[in-house]
């Protein structure tokens, strides 16, 4: 397998050119090591450019390449890139992520940089000319440029309403005023060129390599602005938003990446994969849309690498696969991505654990013709108002028909009493109960009964 394996990243590495700097065929050698993660030498010489935003690219293609030859086969431990057999920070140890530190509290007033991928850039010619250009064609429809801002400001907009006191952040500027330059709407613009508008005395943020001329420069610095970015403002958290690609078109689904050695990205990430997944799932034509299990911790992305704060970077779907690239444009589908994002993090910030949205019934007791009372409780983390359908069923020889009792919520809790009227039969009535909350997330089908007296008032 590892032969195998080291062949066809090979032929996906040397499919098409990724450095300027750099001729001549990339290397690769592939290896399962003790702990289970897949160890992928791109071979020396390549070392010194490890730190390039190529590299990213060259690295995010390699994965997806892998999990295209893996799926279905094994499990692995996360993708692990060595150059020569050394890691990035051999050959620059000032890529290192920053120690962490206590970020602002998640309790008080918390501010949340949202940072939708990539945008307008300068790519530059041999001889410092330049012109300016997305850093992704489009593929089915879907510009990932521009369409990582549309969720952006859905994000922004549906965290403002559902989390107390957050100040959710953009890291580009989200208006459509005209870019002089560019003539382009400045949302389309990278952040690299409105954070150096926004903080033109902290180069360190927007212009951070200086001595760098190679061509694609300010594209590097645009990935590092981001993270730079969301230090400066002492954020509290930090969520990149990016759509994905490979080249046969086949990979689908929705991934989420934390950088390998940071606790708080890994809660964090799973959090929005858990919420992502709950919420989107909850529509039927996506009930079957494909979801990582859990975050990973594949790759050295700089956006999540160089955030001094918990930072998770979000794959919502792979724009080169024609059904994925449709539900990017689906309106629902981008409702139930950012309900799902922001259930997610509010899931991480009370320190809460993802569970399904499961229900109990238990006992109930009242008297014919009028409101009895019924006992249930639930896990999960439900969005008010929740809805009830409770479904009589085995009704028996006396009933002319079973009932539907419908009710709603703006307040629930578990375990929780509820009002349940008894039919004008005595005995046990049998009920089914499921719950929707307020997200369309269906609990269980749970049963339960209702033991109804007689009484003659």
């Amino acid at each position: 397998m590892e032969q195998h394996l080291s062949r066809r990243l090979y032929e996906a590495a040397n499919g098409r050119t990724w450095f300027d700097e750099r001729q001549g065929p990339i290397n690769v050698t592939v290896k399962f090591d003790d702990a289970g993660q897949l160890l992928v030498d791109l071979g020396p010489g390549l070392g010194e450019l490890s730190n390039t935003a190529e590299m990213e690219d060259l690295e995010s293609w390699l994965i997806n390449a892998a999990d295209l030859e893996v799926a279905d086969r094994f499990t692995h431990r996360g993708i692990v890139f060595r150059f020569d057999g050394k890691d990035m920070y051999f050959y620059h140890p000032e890529e290192r992520p920053p120690p962490p530190r206590r970020s602002a509290s998640l309790n008080g007033v918390p501010r949340i940089v949202l940072s939708p991928g990539h945008g307008y850039y300068r790519l530059y010619g041999k001889k410092d000319n330049y012109s300016w250009v997305f850093q992704r064609s489009e593929q089915h429809g879907v510009q990932e440029d521009v369409i990582t801002m549309e969720y952006a400001e859905l994000l922004q907009e549906e965290m403002r309403q559902r989390i107390w006191g957050a100040v959710p952040v953009l890291a580009r500027f989200d208006a459509s005023y005209t870019h002089a330059e560019t003539k382009q709407p400045w949302r389309h613009i990278s952040a690299r060129y409105y954070l150096a508008w926004q903080y033109p005395k902290n180069p360190e943020i927007w212009h951070s390599l200086p001595d760098d001329k190679t061509q694609g420069r300010e594209r590097l610095e645009d990935i590092r602005s981001r993270p730079f970015f969301a230090n400066h403002v002492d954020a509290a958290a930090a969520v990149h938003l990016h759509t994905n690609a490979e080249p046969s078109g086949t990979v689908r689904g929705t991934r989420v990446y934390y950088h390998r050695g940071s606790p708080e990205s890994k809660k964090l990430a799973d959090r929005l994969l858990c919420g992502m997944k709950e919420i989107v799932r909850s529509l039927p034509r996506y009930e079957d849309f494909p979801m990582d299990e859990e975050a990973r911790n594949d790759g050295n992305y700089g956006e999540n690498r160089l955030a001094a704060m918990p930072s998770a970077l979000v794959e919502l779907a792979f724009h080169s696969n024609k059904g994925d690239a449709a539900a990017l444009l689906d309106d629902d589908f981008k409702k139930a991505v950012v309900s799902g994002l922001t259930k997610g993090f509010k899931l991480y910030r009370e320190g809460a654990e993802c569970e399904p949205f499961m229900v109990e019934l238990g006992e109930g007791y009242g008297y014919t013709n009028h409101i009895g009372t019924v006992t249930l409780s639930f896990k999960g983390y439900p969005r008010t108002p929740v809805d009830f359908h409770f479904e009589e069923f085995d009704c028996g020889p006396l009933a002319t028909e079973c009932i539907n009792q419908y009710g709603s919520r703006y307040s629930v809790s578990s375990p929780m009493y509820y009002p349940l009227r008894c039919p004008n039969r005595p005995g046990p009535h049998k009920y089914r109960l499921t719950m929707t909350d307020a997200d369309g997330v269906i609990s269980n089908a749970a049963e339960g009964e209702i033991n109804c007296k007689f009484v003659d008032w």
